[in-house]
């Protein structure tokens, strides 16, 4: 249910919040607390509003408290950092609803607020980056959240309004940063050229954010996208355009997972040569692929659908695989007939969760130099999908929410089917933790890192998934060596199997070339956040 600028908006009343009597399961855990990192404090989670729309929630669970007491928990457990977007239907609505019910608890002060602007809808006809929408659209946000300013607000989904410049649609672009950069506009001496009118659309919008920012209405802006080679030349663009300041954050979907690790390589570029103070990652499920039950829409062609079956079949152990005489089970490589059993607890998702949290902070130690492995350039041929057509018929490109596909990056929950399978994989190593370290309300404590995490957003519909969420980042946080040791061989098995297919690090189309609303995703008809 997508809301265009000037059509009536729906109203979600909420009493304050000392009136609501609290239920048992929003007290926070004891054990480690998030803590706020970088330039901007940013927590490693962020709270993805987009679980707030009738694609993942009916009307009922929108109009009652359990948004509210979401909210509340995740701010308790200091998941202090909100993404939503004017493209989420009523999530703006619902969520500053929330937040100023708990205004006598959490002040504006003690959260961060990060919205989008310019799209409005499925179709590319949807998307409007004029500067007077745009500042627009960042009023009506306002009115929204209740609030007098806005800590980041992107343009939303670039990719859609800004001239390709691109040799390929979909594949590995991780070339783009070395042999193919000439053909990316990644050049040296690249940096300043205008491509077209659609670069130019997104120069003039970007320049009504600076705008609203020297205005103070706007702490910090930035740009949203799913290709990170359009990200990194817009940002180079920005940059060499005057009045010539970096972009100060941006957040990518789908590239910092099992499936596609793309972001570890283009991060360091982003900082080093685009000046990018702060970087957002999203889906670490890849929108709901790496799962047991990938949704029908996701724009995974076949084959690797097929890797992703092996991947669930080697993590969880169920369901032995075998190839060459060996048996891959319970994380371990078995010699076929003997050991194996059990399997990983809480499967693949959690495997995936615990990657990406981990990468996040890994990201701020050196790691993600450009590490590509041999398939970029050999092996089966990335540039069609490790063999594919490109053309994925009709699951390729069915969106609903945003540009990371179907809510997902911006919205993307844990998920109900795998919530108690996450709870029970990390209890046991976040229990030892509680007499040293405590969850309290409102406190962040720092963890000696280095302030250059990539956080990771979730979307989050309930306590329950804000309490999984929570305890997935601990457990990666709290890993002893022989813990992290058997996490990392259960990942490179993962990875191995994404390779040998063709398909590590391949990224699909976007836009697409038939954007279309994903049926079993239309608006009312979810009941839950389901994927990320």
């Amino acid at each position: 249910m997508v809301m265009p600028l000037n059509s009536p908006q729906p109203t979600f009343l909420l009493p304050p919040s000392g009136e609501i009597t609290e239920s048992p399961e929003e007290v926070p855990a004891d054990g480690l607390c998030l803590s706020a990192t970088g330039n901007l404090q940013l927590p490693p989670l962020i709270f993805g509003g987009a679980s707030f729309c009738n694609s993942y929630n009916n009307d009922s669970y929108l109009e009652s408290l359990l948004p509210l007491r979401t909210v509340r928990t995740a701010l308790r457990y200091g998941i202090t950092a909100f993404d939503t977007s004017a493209y989420y239907g009523p999530s703006e609505i619902v969520l500053g609803a929330a937040l100023k019910s708990l205004e006598s608890e959490f002040p504006r002060s003690s959260y961060k607020l990060m919205t989008k602007a310019g799209r409005y809808g499925i179709e590319r006809e949807d998307f409007d980056y004029s500067p007077a929408t745009i500042r627009k659209s960042v009023e009506r946000s306002l009115s929204r959240l209740h609030t007098s300013y806005l800590d980041v607000v992107y343009l939303h989904d670039v990719e859609f309004v800004a001239d390709e410049v691109m040799p390929r649609r979909e594949g590995d672009h991780r070339p783009a940063l070395d042999t193919e950069a000439a053909l990316y506009g990644l050049a040296p001496g690249q940096e300043a050229k205008v491509w077209g009118e659609g670069d130019q659309r997104v120069l003039n919008a970007y320049a009504e954010l600076q705008k609203l920012q020297s205005e103070g209405v706007i702490k910090h802006i930035g740009i949203t996208g799913f290709p990170l080679p359009t990200l990194l030349r817009l940002a180079l663009l920005i940059l060499h355009t005057p009045p010539y300041k970096p972009i100060d954050i941006i957040l990518s979907y789908s590239h910092s997972n099992l499936q596609n690790p793309s972001f570890a390589s283009f991060a360091p570029i982003l900082r080093s040569r685009a000046h990018v103070s702060q970087l957002v990652a999203a889906s670490p499920l890849n929108m709901g692929l790496l799962t047991p039950r990938p949704p029908v829409w996701h724009p995974a062609p076949e084959a690797l659908r097929e890797a992703v079956r092996r991947a669930v079949g080697v993590v969880a152990g169920a369901k032995a695989l075998v190839e060459g005489g060996k048996e891959y089970g319970n994380g371990v490589e078995q010699e076929h007939g003997k050991g194996g059993g059990g399997g990983w607890e809480g499967g693949l998702p959690d495997v995936a969760l615990g990657y990406a949290m981990r990468e996040g902070a890994l990201f701020g130690h050196g790691h993600g130099k450009d590490d590509r492995s041999s398939s970029s350039s050999g092996g089966k041929s990335l540039d069609n999908g490790g063999g594919g057509s490109g053309n994925n018929g009709d699951e390729d490109g069915k969106q609903v929410i945003n540009g990371d596909r179907v809510v997902d990056g911006n919205g993307s929950g844990i998920g109900n089917e795998n919530l108690a399978q996450v709870q029970t994989q990390v209890e046991t190593q976040t229990q030892t933790q509680t007499e040293t370290t405590r969850a309290t309300t409102n406190t962040s404590t720092n963890t000696g890192t280095t302030g250059r995490e990539i956080p990771c957003v979730v979307g989050l519909s309930s306590p329950a998934e804000v309490h999984a969420a929570v305890k997935a980042w601990r457990a990666v946080q709290l890993l002893n060596p022989s813990e992290l040791a058997k996490r990392q061989e259960i990942e490179k098995r993962v990875v191995g199997i994404f390779e040998e297919s063709g398909y590590l690090g391949w990224s699909w189309a976007s836009p697409s070339s038939a954007p279309a609303l994903a049926p079993a995703l239309a608006p009312g008809s979810g009941s839950g956040s389901t994927h990320n």
